[in-house]
C-alpha cells in the first residue's frame, strides 16, 4: 500500500496566512515558522499497491497509517463504492461528543479542547487497477 501523507499539526488557512509567523528574514519560505510548503513523498507503485491514499489532519489525527489500511483494505473489494468507504471512515472518526471527545468506532479519549475528532476531514482515496 501508498500513502501520501501531508504531515504537521497546521492548518491550511493558517499556511497561507499569519503572515506574522513568516517575518524572519534568514530563512527562505519553506523554513518559515508557518509554511504553505507540502511534504511531500515520492514512492514507487508495486503489483502490490491497491490504492493511495490522500488526506487532511483531521483524518490522519485519528487514524495513522497502518488503521487507515487495514480500514480500506477490509472494504476495498466488498463495497463497490470509494465514496462508501469514505464515509465509514469520517463516520468512525467524528467526535460524538464534543466535550469529552469520544470517538465512534475507536474509543478514543482525549482532553477537552484538543480537537480530536472535530477538525475538517477530506480524503481522497485512489483505487489503483491491476493489469
Amino acid at each position: 500500500m501508498i500513502f501520501v501523507l501531508f504531515s504537521g499539526n497546521l492548518n491550511l488557512c493558517r499556511s497561507l496566512g499569519d503572515l506574522e509567523y513568516k517575518q524572519n528574514k534568514k530563512l527562505p519560505p519553506e523554513e518559515q515558522m508557518i509554511t504553505a510548503f507540502p511534504d511531500v513523498y515520492v514512492e514507487e507503485i508495486t503489483p502490490d499497491c491497491d490504492f493511495v491514499v490522500l488526506a487532511c489532519d483531521g483524518v490522519w489525527d485519528s487514524m495513522s497509517n497502518q488503521e487507515i489500511c487495514d480500514f480500506i483494505s477490509q472494504r476495498i473489494d466488498k463495497n463497490g463504492k470509494i465514496s462508501k468507504i469514505i464515509e465509514e471512515i469520517f463516520d468512525s472518526i467524528v467526535a460524538s461528543d464534543i466535550y469529552s471527545g469520544k470517538l465512534n468506532n475507536f474509543k478514543i479519549f482525549f482532553s477537552l479542547g484538543s480537537g480530536l475528532g472535530c477538525d475538517n476531514m477530506t480524503c481522497i482515496i485512489i483505487q489503483l487497477k491491476k493489469s
